[in-house]
């Protein structure tokens, strides 16, 4: 019996030494990665901010593009559902900042700040610009019309005529100085009114901020000169405004 018990306790021991020389491969689990969140939103486009005209494009999670006040550069990343970014301009130097979505991808609200700790920070929102559809035949004019904080604003309009009705849109910049160096303010105005006669009122609203305000026009030839203000405004936001008409 011993002899049985000694035979049995070798032959264990010479496989657990077998075992041991030749030890059986331990394979891992595969573990899939985990899928990466499509963006909550595509954001490219062209957009109408507190720093002028933003353009956009996005691949994927990556959003950059530029922005049209101080020639600025910007690149983001979505991280849930915050665009987090980076700035670079001539102006301000360069610096961070965030987007938050609202109204359905078509408003960006957002904070800015300066690469330094101790630098500057503000409000940055946005607003999708959308090309509308008018009825009537277009017209071009060049426009210049004067505004009691930025002076002198330059820029284009059109107008649509479908009889006495008219819609369209207004579009200007004026040159400024932010710390020294050149600095563009940009305007975007979407327009609707009618015409009696010699006289053309229209309504004007700003789709960033909100702001509704009036122009109101006498033809004087093919040019429509008058007056703009702004609606329930507690400053005094009114000037002379000059349409041209002009085949570019």
């Amino acid at each position: 019996m011993k002899s049985l018990c000694y035979g049995l306790s070798a032959a264990c021991l010479m496989m657990t030494i077998a075992c041991s020389e030749n030890p059986q491969p331990i394979y891992p689990k595969k573990v899939e990665p985990p899928p990466v969140s499509p963006p909550p939103f595509e954001l490219g486009g062209r957009w109408y901010s507190d720093f002028g005209y933003m353009d956009l494009e996005q691949d994927g999670l990556e959003v950059e593009g530029t922005y049209s006040c101080c020639n600025g550069k910007i690149r983001g990343r979505w991280q849930g559902s915050q665009l987090e970014f980076t700035w670079e301009d001539e102006v301000y130097g360069s610096g961070w900042g965030y987007f938050y979505v609202r109204d359905r991808g078509r408003k960006l609200v957002g904070t800015w700040g300066e690469k330094d700790a101790f630098g500057s920070s503000g409000r940055w929102n946005a607003v999708r610009l959308e090309e509308l559809a008018y009825d009537g035949i277009p017209k071009r004019f060049a426009v210049t019309a004067e505004h009691p904080v930025y002076g002198e604003i330059v820029g284009r309009a059109t107008l649509y005529f479908d009889g006495d009705l008219i819609g369209g849109t207004w579009q200007g910049s004026a040159s400024l100085e932010a710390r020294g160096k050149p600095y563009r303010v940009e305007l975007y105005r979407y327009l609707e009114g009618s015409a009696e006669g010699d006289e053309v009122v229209l309504t004007w609203n700003e789709p960033r901020t909100g702001d509704v305000g009036e122009i109101r026009l006498r033809r004087d030839g093919e040019v429509l000169r008058g007056d703009w203000d702004v609606y329930r405004s507690e400053r005094d936001e009114s000037g002379a405004i000059v349409f041209v008409p002009t085949d570019s």
